[in-house]
């Protein structure tokens, strides 16, 4: 491909296109560590939800209902 040019230097080599994009390649990064930082969140999420319901299922008398005194209803 250089001979095509004839001894001229191509009109912008690999490292120029790179340093181009560079605050785009920075963006996506940040974007990327978004999206990351989302998936753990979820991902805790999902954990305390799994954590807190077999804590609730196995409460005795959790099922049933709670006057306003605080004493389950008869």
């Amino acid at each position: 491909m250089a001979d095509l040019h004839a001894g001229r230097p191509l009109a912008y080599t690999f490292v120029d296109s790179l340093v181009a994009m560079h605050p785009y390649y920075i963006a996506r990064a940040i974007g990327g560590l978004l999206f990351l930082l989302g998936t753990l969140v979820g991902c805790y999420n999902i954990w305390m939800t799994v954590r807190r319901m077999q804590t609730v299922t196995s409460a005795p008398g959790a099922d049933f209902p709670v006057t306003a005194a605080g004493q389950p209803a008869e």
